[in-house]
């Protein structure tokens, strides 16, 4: 006996009997009637469903809990992390749609393992932040439960862990030629965190980029990142006002920032010593860290990294490897950034 014997005897569609069945909106007073009547009459009764989305499979699932572990952040500092809303928030959409539930921590190498973690609590992990002294612990976990790196490399846990990263590499490529698009040849490039390694490279490949087109880049850096924190507009403000005391025909006439971070700082400065940003200079950075993008006016151009896919993406790839624990190979998904240009 099925739906399909329902609406058969009621006269409808099988769609129509889901609708009953489920107490969906839209269906009228007599209708909802009739089907009812031709279940009793039939004898169906429909089975008893938990509500919600449920996992395409529950192959590998126990708990139904998924970890998302950072690494090296104490929980109250992860919030505060530039990437990480739209991250999270596309782990909590895929997760919902599995039916399986989130469970967040931060970890300290220096402290015991998580609870839920310590407890096998957890079916997978998802795995974020700062990995370069991954405790024995730790990494016995991510060798017997199926977990996901986000965002990094992670190539000291690429044998144990499967990865969803952002191909850092076509962010500054993508920066220079949207410039040169623009006649921009004469350009700066902003980084204050030569220690970050992501932000190391964008800088790298861009410089490459503009100078085989046959522009130009001057880098506004500075090998102390901590004093560019404790005060970021003093650090910021002389290498601005350089670029304005030079000669118009060599002035940059647009600025790369290796993060949008630095954004409302630049903005502050550049307008403090008259220079308007978007229109006497041009501006593209990365992240698209939309909580910062959406403070300014106008707005810049910046590279879309998509956190959100990554996160979405994270999940899905762990939910694949609860059903195929046996597949050895460790598998690397690589998202490709996107630019978004002003509106």
């Amino acid at each position: 006996m099925s739906i399909i014997d329902v609406a058969k005897e009621a006269g409808v569609s099988k769609s129509t009997v889901s609708r009953v069945i489920n107490s969906v909106p839209g269906v009228t007073e007599g209708v909802r009637q009739n089907v009812l009547d031709a279940m009793e009459r039939l004898g169906y009764q429909p089975s008893v469903r938990r509500p919600g989305p449920k996992p395409i499979s529950r192959k590998g699932i126990r708990t139904g809990n998924v970890m998302m572990l950072v690494m090296g952040f104490e929980p109250h500092e992860i919030y505060r992390m530039p990437v990480f809303p739209s991250l999270l928030h596309g782990v909590e959409i895929a997760l919902r749609e599995t039916g399986l539930n989130l469970v967040l921590a931060g970890y300290d190498p220096n402290q015991p393992l998580p609870a839920g973690l310590a407890s096998d609590q957890v079916d997978g992990i998802l795995l974020m932040g700062q990995v370069t002294s991954l405790s024995q612990a730790i990494r016995n976990k991510l060798a017997n439960i199926p977990s996901v790196g986000l965002m990094r490399g992670y190539d000291d846990v690429i044998n144990v862990c499967d990865r969803v990263i952002y191909n850092n590499k076509s962010v500054g490529p993508m920066a220079a030629n949207h410039l040169l698009e623009l006649g921009h040849k004469r350009t700066a490039f902003l980084n204050f965190d030569t220690f970050h390694s992501a932000f190391a490279r964008r800088q790298i490949d861009f410089k490459e980029t503009m100078e085989s087109a046959g522009g130009s880049v001057i880098d506004l850096q500075t090998k102390e990142p901590q004093n560019h924190a404790a005060d970021p507009l003093g650090n910021l403000r002389p290498h601005i006002e350089q670029l304005k005391s030079m000669p118009e025909d060599q002035r940059p006439t647009a600025i790369c920032c290796a993060s949008d971070a630095v954004l409302p700082d630049l903005y502050m400065v550049m307008m403090e010593l008259g220079i308007k940003p978007m229109v006497d200079m041009s501006i593209i950075s990365c992240d698209n860290e939309k909580q910062i993008i959406s403070r300014l006016n106008p707005k810049p151009a910046t590279i879309d990294i998509r956190t959100e896919m990554i996160g979405r993406q994270a999940v899905r790839q762990l939910t694949w490897r609860f059903a195929n624990q046996d597949e050895p190979s460790r598998i690397t998904i690589l998202i490709e950034p996107v630019l978004v240009k002003p509106e």
